[in-house]
């Protein structure tokens, strides 16, 4: 059984980082199938649309390999 693990991004944390963020996601579709790191298996944004007809980013999901174990930055530290 393969499990995966799936972040949710809300507008409150990834507004200020958004370029960011899908630059990494470009980056993980790029190099996908390196055996160093995890796989990116799907990601998307979802919409809704105000009553005053604006659309805002609800939104992102992303899903890419279990890396079980902890943060890499305490294992590195």
């Amino acid at each position: 059984c393969k499990q995966y693990a799936i972040t949710l991004l809300k507008p409150d944390i990834w507004e200020a980082t958004l370029k960011t963020i899908l630059t990494e996601i470009n980056a993980l579709k790029v190099i996908k199938g390196h055996p160093n790191v995890v796989t990116l298996y799907d990601y998307d944004q979802q919409y809704y649309i105000k009553n005053d007809g604006q659309i805002k980013r609800l939104v992102i999901y992303i899903v890419v390999d279990l890396a079980a174990g902890g943060e890499l930055f305490n294992i590195i530290a």
